[in-house]
């Protein structure tokens, strides 16, 4: 059984069990990360990876320009709750200094780096909530004990001024990789900063290799001996040479008679510095669960396939996030411990449809198709454009001779029998008067 109640979030100097020699524990407490290159990676550094900053930046900026509604339940469906205070709040504006788009790109961001994502509700003595405001999971710790038979967690919030307890119904906290035992987390940066490394590693290789005009470096023979001062003026003399046929774009290099010069290290040829690049992308892809296409890799990338991929951004890499963040937050906003009215027949739900946004023609497809089929009506496809309802649009309709569908049913229900009548007409046996005149006589 994994340890629901461990009192700590991580492992720091402060705890007194945790000796100073311990190395991880120095690497915690400054970020720090060794790594099989020798060098750390910090979070700074792996933004500066371009495969990594361009997939923080497309899922961050994805699920942040996605409209976040509150609805109300009534016995008719859900409809938007948007006379409620609140929903100015989850849809516009969560605190003062930021709106709904800079806190979700701000919070998924966080998830993304750094594996977890906290938000802290600010509610009145009434229990309403007047904002929602972000809490830099690097400075919290978790306490997580029994008490009367149930699960009681608060977070302790570490300023300069001092530490702040929060009580875990008032904290929005999304794990993306928790571990063993439910409190603690994977940091995806830590976890995978071997493979980071390299791609840093072989970035600035590539900006050395470039910077020097495409020579690697080189090593020097002379055909006798020479003195420690000798070498080192002849290394300068070399490297200057090196640096002055860059700047000038000259592919000379005159070398004295009786030397030679040979290059020491990776050969970018045989290196292939290139398929390295790419297989850049290709880590960055597997670490944030991302198709390459999203990256802008279209090596391999066909109409087809790339709009495959596209469709598996939308399935596999925002819906997972989308559906964690909605769960915490419907279940700090409106769970049984929220002193919330509403809290039995409200919640938060992402709007899926502003992925569409910028496709004008998929999202006209669409619409007509919910409207032909009569799952929208006009008006509530035009409320989807920012469009003000029309007379008659207030009626589903259904594909066909394109009628309302109340109509289309009573004309099923009673349809008239429109065959002709082909039985002969039948002979009278009236007695004819004689006395009577034609109709064209004087």
């Amino acid at each position: 059984m994994f340890n629901l109640f461990k009192r700590k979030e991580s492992r720091s100097l402060d705890d007194p069990t945790v000796p100073l020699s311990d190395a991880s524990a120095w690497n915690e407490l400054f970020r720090l990360s060794s790594t099989v290159t020798g060098d750390t990676v910090t979070e700074e550094k792996a933004l500066g990876v371009t495969a990594i900053w361009q997939a923080v930046n497309a899922i961050a900026g994805a699920i942040s320009s996605l409209p976040l509604h509150l609805y109300r339940k009534t016995s008719d469906g859900a409809v938007k709750d948007t006379a409620n205070p609140l929903y100015y709040i989850i849809h516009d504006r969560p605190n003062d200094t930021q709106t709904t788009a800079a806190f979700f790109r701000w919070f998924v961001a966080r998830l993304l780096l750094h594996g977890r994502a906290t938000a802290l509700i600010s509610r009145n003595r009434a229990g309403e909530v007047l904002g929602i405001l972000p809490l830099d999971p690097a400075k919290l710790d978790i306490d997580q004990r029994l008490v009367a038979g149930k699960i009681k967690r608060t977070y302790t919030y570490n300023l300069t001024t001092g530490a702040i307890k929060y009580d875990s119904v008032n904290v929005v906290d999304v794990i993306l990789f928790p571990q063993a035992d439910a409190i603690k987390h994977y940091n995806p940066i830590a976890s995978n900063r071997d493979a980071i490394a390299l791609m840093i590693a072989a970035q600035a290789y590539a900006g050395k290799l470039f910077a020097s005009g495409g020579v690697p470096p080189l090593a020097l023979t002379t055909p006798g001996p020479i003195s420690p001062a000798g070498s080192g003026r002849a290394s300068n003399d070399v490297g200057e040479a090196v640096r002055a046929s860059a700047r000038t774009k000259s592919n000379i290099l005159v070398v004295p008679s009786g030397h030679d010069l040979k290059p020491v290290g990776l050969d970018p040829a045989k290196s292939q510095l290139v398929e390295l690049r790419r297989f850049m992308i290709s880590e960055a892809s597997r670490i944030f669960n991302i198709a390459p296409a999203i990256l802008h890799d279209l090596t391999t990338g066909t109409y087809s396939n790339v709009e495959q991929q596209n469709l598996s951004f939308a399935q596999q890499t925002l819906t997972p996030l989308i559906e964690a963040i909605e769960q915490e937050m419907n279940a700090k906003l409106f769970g049984p411990s929220s002193a919330t009215a509403y809290s039995a027949t409200a919640y938060v739900e992402f709007s899926m449809a502003g992925l569409l946004r910028g496709d004008f023609a998929t999202r006209m497809e669409g619409l007509q198709k919910a409207v032909n089929s009569a799952i929208l009506t006009p008006n509530e496809a035009r409320a989807f454009e920012n469009l003000p309802p029309m007379e008659g649009g207030d009626e589903l309709w259904i594909q066909g001779a394109t009628v309302p569908l109340t109509q289309q049913a009573k004309g099923m229900e009673a349809t008239p029998d429109t065959t002709p009548d082909t039985t002969p007409e039948q002979p009278t046996n009236e007695p004819v008067d004689d006395n009577s005149a034609p109709e064209d006589a004087e």
